[in-house]
C-alpha cells in the first residue's frame, strides 16, 4: 500500500488528485489522525432540510418576509439567512418556543424509522470510517448540524456515540465523540441545547466570545484540528465562524510544518458545488486541499475507497 506521511513531499497540484488524496487520507485513517467535519449536506442525504430550506420554512411559518427561492440551486447569501433568522427569533418571547419551531421543521416529513426506509450511501460511508477496525477509525466528528442523524445511525448498528453539545462534559468510554458546536436538537426532544447558532445575533456572540462557552468551543475545535487532519463533508465553506478558526490553524501549521502536514484538511465537493471565490478561500485562507469529485453520488464512493486504502485493499 502506498501511503503519504509527509505532505510537503507532494509536488505541484498533485495533492488534489484523487489517487494522492486517497493515499494521504488512508494514511491518516490508519494512524488515527483523521477527524470529520460535517455540514448540512450530510443530513440532507436522509431527507432533512439544508440551511437555506430550513430558514425559509421558519420564515414562512411566522410571516417573516423573504425572497429565498425554493430552488436549492438558487442560493441566498449566508448573511441574509442569518439576518432573516434573527427576525424569526424576535417573534418569540422565549427561547424554548423558537427552538421548538426549528426542531419541528428539522424533522418534518422524515419518518422516525428512516434507517429502515431506504439505503443511505453517504451516511453508510461516513459510518464505515467511524466503525472501528484493526486498520484504524475516526473517533471524533465535528458536526455543524443540529440533528442527531449520525448518532441514531451509529446506535442502530451497535456503536456507542457520545454527543457533546455543552460544557463541561466528561469524555466517556465511547466508540466516537460527536461534537455539536452550533447546538443540538435531537429528534426525541430530550437533552436539547439551550440555544443554537442559527441567526446573526448568536453568530456575532460566538465570534466575539461573549461567553466562556464560546471560547471553549473554539479552543476545542482548534485543538482537534491541530492534532488531527480534517475531512470536510457536506460543508459549503461559507460559515462565518470558519473565517475565525481555520486561518489561525492554517498559519500555525504552516509556520511549524507540524508533522509534515501541508493542509488543515481536505474539502470534498460534488462537481460545481462552490464558486471560484469560495474555493480560493478554502485553499488560501483555510489551508485546505479541494477535491472536486464526480457529483454527489461519488462522495460515498470516495469515502469507501479511503477505508479500502487504509486496509491495503486497493
Amino acid at each position: 500500500m502506498t501511503t503519504v506521511g509527509n505532505e510537503f513531499a507532494l509536488s505541484g497540484d498533485s495533492y488534489e488528485r484523487r489517487d494522492t488524496a486517497l493515499a494521504v487520507l488512508g494514511h491518516r485513517l490508519r494512524t488515527g489522525t483523521l477527524t470529520i467535519v460535517l455540514g448540512s449536506g450530510a443530513s440532507a442525504s436522509v431527507g432533512l432540510p439544508m440551511w437555506q430550506a430550513l430558514t425559509k420554512l421558519c420564515c414562512d411559518k411566522v410571516g417573516v418576509e423573504n425572497s429565498i427561492s425554493p430552488d436549492p440551486k438558487i442560493l441566498t447569501p449566508v448573511d441574509t439567512l442569518l439576518h432573516l433568522m434573527r427576525s424569526v427569533k424576535k417573534t418569540f418571547s422565549n427561547e424554548s418556543d423558537y427552538l421548538q419551531l426549528v426542531h419541528g421543521f428539522l424533522y418534518d416529513g422524515v419518518s422516525s424509522d428512516w434507517i429502515n426506509g431506504s439505503d443511505h450511501p453517504l451516511l453508510r460511508a461516513i459510518g464505515t470510517l467511524l466503525m472501528g477496525s484493526r486498520a484504524g477509525s475516526v473517533t471524533d466528528v465535528i458536526t455543524y448540524n443540529f440533528d442527531d442523524t449520525l448518532e441514531q445511525y451509529l446506535v442502530y448498528h451497535g456503536f456507542i456515540a457520545q454527543t457533546i453539545c455543552r460544557f463541561p462534559y466528561f469524555s466517556g468510554d465511547s466508540d466516537a465523540r460527536i461534537l455539536h458546536p452550533h447546538g443540538y436538537l435531537p429528534r426525541d426532544g430530550t437533552e436539547m441545547s439551550d440555544d443554537i447558532v442559527f441567526d446573526r445575533g448568536t453568530y456575532t456572540e460566538h465570534a466575539a466570545m461573549t461567553e466562556e462557552v464560546h471560547r471553549l468551543w473554539q479552543v476545542t475545535i482548534e485543538s482537534l484540528l491541530y492534532s488531527k487532519q480534517a475531512l470536510f463533508i457536506g460543508v459549503s465553506g461559507e460559515d462565518p465562524l470558519f473565517k475565525l478558526i481555520l486561518p489561525r490553524v492554517r498559519k500555525y501549521l504552516s509556520d511549524r510544518n507540524a508533522a509534515g502536514r501541508r493542509f488543515v484538511g481536505y474539502w470534498l465537493f460534488g462537481e460545481h458545488d462552490a464558486s471560484e471565490a469560495v474555493l480560493e478561500d478554502i485553499r488560501e485562507s483555510y489551508g485546505c486541499a479541494v477535491l472536486n469529485l464526480d457529483g454527489h453520488s461519488d462522495i460515498p464512493r470516495f469515502l469507501f475507497q479511503i477505508r479500502q486504502k487504509c486496509a491495503g485493499l486497493v
